[in-house]
């Protein structure tokens, strides 16, 4: 079966047709032909049109291709083979304002296609970013290259690329997934499986119902499929809009697992610290940094013990991703034994439809 039969003919437009315009201010990123191994050449040209035209759509970068810079410059396709290293290659991108260089390769090795790319910063002249993809059938290769622009799109660092001020709540897709890592390994996974006028349904844990405007958890759904108030310190961990400095506080009685069933009181206070850059295996992202103060007013005491009364968790929310990336957990380790939020975590991959 091949894959590009029936792709449409203007995507290999994207190659020819210049996306510069002098006068923007948005950063500036060079895609450079994607180099074929033991793949043919109109599988790596058309490859190159999709990763051209995905991250065009993103609307964040000024995006050069290949045969843009040709156009530009004049230089003959033999200087333009030159390896993106070479310095005279990067003292030209630098001299047009372009912040990135992005090149790689689509190979076969065996039964397994790979599409390896590399980000390189164009000022230090050095790779910035290198992501592998793997597929095992030809026919996944474009979908395996869209996804290589997802995980792009986190790991293209830019000074001055920054996300807005105040975030509204994200429109979520039926099919959007965040599949995460936690601290010992285990994989988790979170995915948009439903919708109605008013809300979001998230299966990860539990089946939760979102508030779209808020991102509050109104409700979960049982294994009978009926209702259920989820109390929880997660149920308004997104309390939409968010912006640094934005506070909140929510108060509710619920099982502690060290007291085998026995009710605990909580209260639970978030706050905005500020916006950063924050690293994880699915890339880098700017994201709103959340902490929440997770605490047991007093002394609880049960014939189990006493647990410590209190607990810190800090949680990143990108608007890029439209969800959470990271947690890392802080206070007492016994306060967050068995439960959900006992270990770090962070984003391993995503998808967005």
């Amino acid at each position: 079966m091949k894959i590009f039969r029936h792709l449409p003919i203007v995507l290999i437009f994207f190659l020819v047709v210049p996306s510069i315009s002098l006068g923007s201010n948005i950063p500036k990123v060079a895609v450079w032909n994607i180099e074929p191994r033991a793949v043919s050449n109109f599988y790596a040209k058309e490859l190159t049109s999709i990763l051209v035209s995905e991250l065009t759509k993103l609307g964040k970068y000024e995006i050069y291709s290949q045969e843009n810079i040709q156009t530009v410059t004049k230089w003959t396709e033999e200087r333009m083979k030159l390896g993106t290293t070479d310095t005279q290659t990067l003292t030209m991108l630098g001299e047009m304002d372009i912040s990135k260089l992005i090149s790689g390769s689509v190979s076969k090795i065996g039964d397994i296609y790979s599409i390896s790319i590399n980000i390189f910063d164009v000022k230090q002249a050095k790779i910035e970013n290198s992501i592998s993809e793997t597929c095992s059938t030809e026919s996944e290769l474009i979908d395996l290259t869209k996804k290589v622009v997802r995980r792009l799109s986190g790991m293209i660092i830019i000074i001055g690329d920054k996300i807005p001020d105040r975030c509204d709540a994200p429109v979520w897709n039926v099919g959007d997934k965040w599949i995460y890592r936690m601290s010992d390994g285990t994989i988790t996974k979170e995915e948009v499986v439903s919708e109605e006028k008013d809300l979001y349904f998230l299966m990860g844990v539990n089946l939760l119902g979102y508030n779209r405007k808020t991102g509050n958890v109104n409700f979960l759904i049982n294994a009978k499929g009926k209702k259920e108030e989820f109390r929880s310190g997660l149920s308004k961990l997104f309390n939409f809009p968010l912006y640094v400095g934005k506070t909140w506080k929510i108060d509710y009685r619920g099982s502690h697992p060290r007291f085998r069933g026995g009710a605990a009181y909580y209260m639970v206070e978030y706050r905005i610290e500020k916006i950063e850059n924050v690293f994880t295996q699915a890339g880098s992202f700017q994201a709103f940094k959340i902490t929440i103060y997770h605490n047991i007013p007093g002394h609880l005491k049960t014939a189990y013990g006493m647990a410590a009364n209190s607990g810190e968790l800090i949680w990143w929310y990108s608007p890029q991703v439209k969800h959470w990336i990271k947690r890392q957990v802080k206070g007492s380790p016994n306060y967050w034994i068995g439960t959900d939020w006992e270990q770090d975590s962070e984003l391993f991959t995503y998808e967005l439809k």
